[in-house]
C-alpha cells in the first residue's frame, strides 16, 4: 500500500478509535461533582480548571452549557451529565410533558418531587428526549438518578426490582444509540444484573451505610465507582479514615471518593486531606439548591467505637435504613428523613481480575488528549467523522484510479 493511503487509513482509524469509551473510564479516577451551580471554565485551555487533576466532572444536564462542556473536554475532562431518571421534579422545564398516570407517591419531605412509573411509555419518551438533549450538548456520559424506587416501603413502590432492571437496560440502549455511555446511580441491589450495560457507578454514602463492599465485583471488572460522602465539613482525620481507608470485606480499594457539602457546590475534600473550590457561576434561579436524598450524617466527631458498630458480616448484609439518591429538591431547608429500607442478598465473592483496558500510559490516553484538542466541540464529532471517513474513501478510490491509468498509459507520473 502506498504511503499516503496508509497514513490516510491510519488517521481515519485513529479518529474512530478515540470514541471507544473503555479508554476513558478507569478505576480510581479523581472526580468532582457540582449540581447547585455551573462550573466556570477558563477560556484559555492553558489555564486549568480546579481541581486540575480531576479527570471526571459530574454536572447538571439541564443547566450544563455546551460551551462549558466543550471547555472541560478541551482540558481532557470526562463530562457526566446528571438528571433524575426516576422522579418527577416540578422545577424542570419538561415537567408539563408528564401525565398524572406517570406519577406515584410524593417523596417524603421532598415537596414537588414524585416517584415515576418506569414502565410508562410516556416516561420513557421523556427520558429519551433528555438523553438526546445531553448528546446535543456534547456530554460524554449520563448519570441517571433515582432508579432504585424498588427499595421503597410497601405503598411507596412504583416499580419492581425486575422493572428497574429492564428500565436500566432500555435506558442504556438509548444512551448508547446517542454515542454516549451510562452509569448506575446507587441501586446496588441490581448492580450484578446491569453491570454489563453500564460503564461506571455513582454512589452516595456507601461508607456511612457500610455498603461499599457491594462494589467489589464491579471494581474488579475494571469499572470505576465515583463515591460521595456527606460528613460535617471540614472532615477530620477520623472521618477520612472511615470514609477512605480500604478495609477487607468492608471498604474496597479503588473507590473515587469525594467528601462534599449537601449543597453539592464547588467545594470538595479528598481522602489525602486536600481541599479545593471549583469556581462556579449561579445556575437557573428558578431551580432550588440540591440536597442528597440520604440520611444526615452524625457529627464528624464520631469515635472509633461508633465506626466499629458499622462492621458488616463478610457474607450477609444487615438491613439499613436510608433514602434514595442525589437530586435537586425544592428550596426547603428541612432535612430529609430516610424513607427507604434496603435489604441485599448474600455477597458473592469476586474472582474477576481487573481490566487491563484504558492503560493511562498507553496509546488510549494519548489519543484521548489528541481528541480533546482537535475536536473541542463534542457535538460535532460524529458528523465530522461521518463526513471525514467518506472523504477518505473517495480520495483513496480517486488515487487508485489515477495510478491504474498511469500504469496503463505508461505515464511517467509517480506516487510518493
Amino acid at each position: 500500500m502506498k504511503s499516503w493511503i496508509f497514513w490516510a487509513c491510519t488517521f481515519a482509524t485513529a479518529c474512530l478509535g478515540m470514541y471507544d469509551n473503555s479508554i476513558k473510564f478507569q478505576v480510581g479516577q479523581k472526580f468532582q461533582i457540582i449540581l447547585s451551580s455551573v462550573p466556570t471554565v477558563p477560556a484559555n485551555p492553558a489555564t486549568r480548571i480546579i481541581p486540575s487533576d480531576a479527570q471526571v466532572f459530574d454536572i447538571d444536564a439541564f443547566e450544563a452549557e455546551p460551551t462549558t462542556i466543550a471547555k472541560l473536554q478541551a482540558q481532557g475532562k470526562i463530562v457526566l451529565c446528571y438528571f433524575s431518571a426516576g422522579t418527577y421534579e416540578e422545577w424542570r422545564p419538561d415537567k408539563a410533558q408528564f401525565q398524572a398516570a406517570d406519577k406515584g407517591p410524593v417523596l417524603p419531605e421532598w415537596k414537588g418531587e414524585q416517584w415515576l412509573k418506569l414502565t410508562s411509555q410516556n416516561v420513557r419518551s421523556i427520558m429519551a428526549t433528555r438523553v438526546q438533549m445531553c448528546a446535543t450538548k456534547g456530554c460524554d456520559a449520563i448519570d441517571p438518578d433515582n432508579t432504585d424506587g424498588y427499595n421503597n416501603p410497601e405503598g411507596m413502590q412504583t416499580v419492581s426490582r425486575q422493572e428497574a432492571i429492564d428500565y436500566i437496560k432500555w435506558l442504556s440502549g438509548v444512551v448508547t444509540a446517542n454515542n454516549m455511555t451510562m452509569g448506575l446511580k446507587n441501586s446496588q441491589g441490581i448492580i450484578d444484573d446491569v453491570k454489563d450495560v453500564v460503564t461506571f457507578a455513582v454512589n452516595e454514602q456507601c461508607a456511612y451505610f457500610s455498603e461499599c463492599y457491594l462494589y467489589d465485583n464491579f471494581l474488579a471488572s475494571g469499572k470505576p465507582v465515583y463515591h460521595i460522602e456527606y460528613p460535617d465539613l471540614p472532615p477530620n482525620s477520623t472521618v477520612r479514615t472511615h470514609d477512605c481507608e480500604p478495609t477487607p470485606s468492608i471498604l474496597p480499594s479503588g473507590l473515587s471518593t469525594v467528601m462534599k457539602s449537601k449543597d453539592l457546590d464547588g467545594r470538595v475534600y479528598y481522602c489525602d486531606g486536600s481541599f479545593v473550590t471549583t469556581n462556579t457561576k449561579p445556575g437557573d434561579p428558578n431551580v432550588p439548591p440540591p440536597h442528597p436524598k440520604s440520611t444526615v450524617r452524625p457529627s464528624s466527631t464520631r469515635t472509633s467505637s461508633t465506626y466499629s458498630s458499622t462492621q458488616r458480616p463478610t457474607s450477609t448484609k444487615g438491613t439499613s435504613t436510608r433514602s434514595s439518591t442525589t437530586t435537586r429538591p425544592p428550596s426547603s431547608s428541612t432535612t430529609r428523613i430516610p424513607s427507604t429500607t434496603q435489604t441485599f442478598s448474600t455477597r458473592t465473592t469476586s474472582t474477576a481480575a481487573p481490566s487491563q483496558s484504558g492503560n493511562p500510559n498507553g496509546f488510549g490516553l494519548h489519543m484521548q488528549i489528541f481528541e480533546r484538542l482537535l475536536f473541542p466541540m463534542s457535538m460535532m464529532r460524529s458528523r465530522f467523522l461521518f463526513v471525514f471517513t467518506g472523504m477518505v474513501g473517495k480520495v483513496i478510490a480517486f488515487g487508485e484510479g489515477v495510478r491504474m491509468r498511469a500504469q496503463n498509459e505508461n505515464d511517467t507520473f509517480a506516487f510518493p
